[in-house]
């Protein structure tokens, strides 16, 4: 049985936003400087890995959220204990939950970015399909296979 939704969500949402925080950082820098030298295609390469060491960093702090809101209960000195451990099967599959609901929050925020900015461009019948058309396909299959990562990545330590 997974963990409370409670304890799931903000989790989740901490590891969305950190994804997705760090990839317009990351952006900032690569557009502007990176990708006049060596082209869009190999910009975005260069930024993959290290997408993925902040994504795996992200998973990390997340699960490390997870585990604070459920191991640890106040007590009336203001001070933290432990509450008891998990059985690894119920961690582990609540951090595939935090990360799948991560994967959904960060798509959403992806496309509803590229749904914005289309929309301040002018052009108004843009869909998803369009957002997925505009990448280039060597991008689109190394961004999907690194999406495709997001949900496995969040790990409990042993």
């Amino acid at each position: 049985m997974p963990l409370p939704f409670t304890a799931i969500y903000p989790a989740s949402l901490l590891y969305t936003l950190s994804i997705f925080g760090a990839g317009f950082f990351l952006g900032c820098i690569r557009v502007p400087f990176i990708e006049p030298l060596i082209g869009a295609r190999y910009a975005q390469l260069l930024e993959m890995p290290v997408m993925f060491l902040i994504i795996r960093r992200a998973a990390s702090v997340s699960v490390t959220e997870l585990h604070r809101h459920v191991l640890y209960k106040s007590t009336q000195g203001g001070k933290k204990q432990l509450d008891g451990l998990l059985p690894h099967p119920t961690i582990h599959f609540s951090a595939f939950l935090m990360g799948l609901l991560g994967l959904f929050q960060f798509l959403l925020l992806e496309v509803g970015f590229f749904l914005v900015v289309s929309y301040g461009k002018g052009e108004v019948d843009k869909g998803v399909s369009d957002w997925i058309g505009a990448m280039d396909p060597v991008i689109r299959v190394a961004f999907l296979g690194m999406l495709a990562m997001v949900p496995f990545l969040p790990v409990p330590e042993a």
